[in-house]
């Protein structure tokens, strides 16, 4: 994710605990994948799930993407992101704590990955307080945030210092 030689520096910068989402109550998470398969499959007033569905999720959904969410998430991804909220603008993150976030999309917390959920709140919240730095694809395809489209992403070295250096 970081290029080669990055992962597992620890430089003691502590996340900021404000940006962890919330996690939904499982009872919801349960009735949505219902509601999930329901819109999935077609059902008969599947329209009126959809409706229920959208009524509660942090944005509107489409009736496509309940059937296209399999190539990139699964089931439990896909109902727990749409549960959590938005991630808001943070005027008072610092460096160090962005860099802390940077560091757990990289490495986890307490030595465990994070959900697939949690990693896309986090980087949704990333991209909403570095407005126009793409920190996505600095992460992920630093070849073309540094206008190198051809260049291999993996000869990049950016530890998540680097990354908020040159995302703030």
């Amino acid at each position: 994710m970081f290029g080669r030689g990055a992962r597992g520096q620890n430089d003691g910068m502590s996340f900021p605990d404000r940006w962890w989402p919330p996690v939904p109550d499982p009872a919801e998470v349960a009735r949505f994948s219902l509601l999930c398969d329901r819109i999935e499959r077609r059902v008969p007033g599947y329209q009126e799930d959809l409706a229920a569905w959208n009524a509660r999720a942090a944005r509107t959904f489409e009736e496509v993407e309940f059937r296209t969410y399999h190539g990139s998430v699964d089931q439990e991804a896909f109902v727990t992101a749409a549960l959590l909220p938005r991630p808001a603008f943070d005027p008072s993150v610092t460096f160090d704590e962005l860099v802390a976030v940077v560091r757990a999309l990289a490495e986890g917390k307490d030595g465990q990955l994070l959900a697939e959920a949690t990693h896309s709140y986090l980087l949704e919240a990333l991209e909403l307080n570095l407005p126009g730095a793409s920190v996505s694809d600095l992460i992920y395809w630093p070849n073309a945030w540094f206008g190198e489209a051809n260049a291999d992403p993996n000869d990049y070295v950016l530890d998540p210092s680097h990354v908020g250096a040159r995302a703030s």
